[in-house]
């Protein structure tokens, strides 16, 4: 009964094409010879033959079989199984396989709503002789939002940090069996722990300041993108020098020309990389202004208190402030906005206390 039950659909489907082309398959097998070489001199074997109508005849077995099947009995079954030992081994299998993974989505939901640990290690790369511009902001802005947020937290500091990075940018968070890197997902991360910054705004107040960050990205972050590695007297002198110093000759020659390839890429992709320093520093100067105009006099964006809005303008606005480049008008352009630097200083002075 199985057996019909597993050939009926296959067989069904291939049975005209099986009658039209068995006599011309038997034809060519039949009357084909082997062509003689110097190896091979011996007549063709019949074995292949043999084996040719040993495979017809249980075909037509299997499909008189089936027929007749058809004729006497009702299918029974709406799908073909081997049998219903396999059916029910298969059926266990799966449910077991689903409830494993089941209890592994549940643990880790779990374990993301646990309290923040004390033990909390941040990823970064070496600031002395290795950090770049982006990266330093970052890094900072990270930094920046943890303290507001009163999360304790141990910076450690690794030559290949980006690379240990699940995202492959700096900086990231070890925390328990998690591993997130940036602040948009840390600030997520966090949230989900049932600590934040923004629980106070409103929904519009919240997609205004989505709006504010996305222009950060999409400006400041590509302005010191092609500072660092397209402007030639910059990547001379700061970048290409610090880039490589944790590598051996010459894989920091060939890490560094790789890494700016891939930074060309990413700016040729947003059409940045055909733009003059000039045109950079205009949409710099704008984006500034739009920031300076929308926290007017305030302490913080949104009130008096912060957000990781203004953790992220720390982070760019005390960077590009504070580094030394020889390229200073990006420094220059900023530093224009007193606004910014009065936030950027504010918070260094409350949740850094550098002296």
């Amino acid at each position: 009964m199985s057996d019909c039950n597993l050939l009926e659909n296959d067989v069904d489907e291939k049975l005209i094409i099986t009658k039209k082309t068995k006599s011309s398959l038997f034809s060519e097998w039949k009357f084909k010879s082997s062509i003689p070489t110097p190896r091979s001199s011996p007549p063709p074997s019949r074995v292949g033959e043999t084996i040719f109508n040993n495979y017809n005849d249980l075909i037509d077995s299997k499909i008189n079989i089936v027929n007749h099947t058809k004729q006497t009995e009702q299918i029974e079954k709406p799908f073909d199984f081997f049998d219903d030992e396999e059916f029910a081994f298969g059926i266990n299998i799966l449910n077991k396989n689903v409830a494993c993974v089941g209890d592994n989505i549940t643990k880790l939901v779990q374990m993301a709503q646990e309290p923040w640990p004390d033990n909390v290690k941040l990823y970064q790369p070496y600031e002395v002789e290795q950090i770049l511009l982006p990266d330093n902001a970052s890094c900072l802005a990270v930094q920046a939002f943890l303290k507001m947020c009163n999360l304790p937290f141990e910076v450690e500091m690794r030559w290949n940090a980006e690379f240990m990075s699940p995202s492959g940018r700096v900086p990231f968070i070890k925390c328990g069996a998690f591993v997130v890197s940036e602040l948009e997902p840390i600030v997520q991360f966090a949230a989900n722990k049932g600590v934040t910054l923004c629980a106070q705004l409103s929904t519009e107040e919240k997609a205004e300041m989505r709006a504010y960050m996305s222009l950060i990205t999409n400006v400041l972050v590509n302005a010191e993108l092609y500072i660092s590695w397209l402007d030639n007297d910059t990547y001379n002198a700061v970048t290409r020098v610090r880039n490589s110093s944790v590598y051996p000759w010459p894989l920091g020659w060939l890490q560094t020309r790789q890494k700016r390839n891939a930074v060309a890429k990413r700016l040729k992709a947003l059409h940045w990389h055909e733009k003059s320093l000039d045109q950079v520093l205009a949409d710099v100067e704008q984006c500034c202004n739009s920031l300076s105009q929308r926290l007017g006099d305030k302490d913080f964006f949104f009130g008096t208190t912060p957000t990781e809005l203004d953790a992220l303008i720390f982070g760019h606005v005390f960077t590009i402030i504070t580094t030394r480049l020889p390229c200073r008008r990006l420094a220059e352009t900023v530093r224009r906005h007193e606004t910014l630097v009065s936030l950027a200083k504010r918070i260094d002075e409350r949740y850094f206390k550098r002296p």
